[in-house]
């Protein structure tokens, strides 16, 4: 082999070598490159992952707080509602005592009620015995007036009566003092006696008339009676009536 070739071959081989070496420069720049890109994404991937990691942490922290807002929530609801059963628990039993005040002030008043009724039956039936206890005095009263008056007048006539007959007790007396003054006999004088014989009239009718008019001549005033019995009419009037025994 020449020189020439010798030195072909070796600049053959130095190029070679020398393109062996770019080629491993070129690999290890581009190895080097890759592993700047690789720790520049890395880099990014740290970043997003930190950052979805910061997001995922504001999810988790906003997710805890709207369960706890939603605990909260519902643990108020919880404690509202249990409020509200109290309240409603406390307003039945309000409910209860009022319905049981109005039952009892009910039976309160009726009993009242009953009690007035009661009493106001036992003043209209007071109010009624006293009534009655005042018209049975009034018709006692009116009785014992009654009798009294029947009594007074009964008196009076009896008076009346005691009167005429001392009047013709005296009268008598003086007509048989005169008539034994005069020397008269007890014969019977023809007197203007009314005849009776045309009158069909038995002894009794008679006798209850002249009783009849002896009632009325009684119940006039006293000053006719005793102008009566002084008149001479009152001897016809007492022969009549000693005739038919009827004085």
């Amino acid at each position: 082999m020449g020189l020439l070739q010798k030195a072909q071959e070796q600049k053959m081989i130095q190029e070679q070598e020398t393109l062996e070496t770019e080629i491993i420069n070129q690999k290890t720049q581009t190895k080097t490159k890759d592993i700047r890109i690789s720790e520049i994404d890395l880099e990014k991937a740290k970043l997003e992952l930190e950052i979805k990691k910061h997001e995922i942490e504001e999810m988790q922290r906003s997710a805890k707080e709207k369960e706890e807002e939603l605990i909260r929530k519902e643990q108020e609801e919880k404690k509202l509602e249990k409020i509200n059963k109290i309240k409603e628990k406390q307003l039945e039993k309000e409910n209860r005592i009022k319905e049981r005040q109005l039952r009892i002030e009910q039976k309160r008043q009726e009993k009242e009620k009953r009690i007035i009724d009661k009493q106001l039956q036992i003043e209209l039936e007071r109010q009624e015995k006293i009534k009655k206890i005042e018209e049975e005095k009034l018709l006692k009263d009116q009785h014992i007036k009654k009798m009294l008056k029947e009594q007074e007048e009964k008196d009076r006539l009896l008076t009346r009566q005691q009167k005429i007959e001392d009047i013709i007790s005296k009268k008598a007396r003086e007509k048989e003092e005169q008539q034994v003054l005069l020397g008269e006999t007890k014969k019977p004088t023809k007197t203007n006696k009314p005849e009776l014989k045309d009158i069909d009239l038995s002894d009794e009718e008679i006798g209850h008339t002249l009783n009849i008019v002896d009632n009325l001549l009684e119940k006039l005033p006293e000053d006719i009676i005793i102008e009566f019995i002084q008149s001479k009419d009152f001897e016809l009037y007492e022969k009549i009536l000693n005739k038919y025994n009827k004085k």
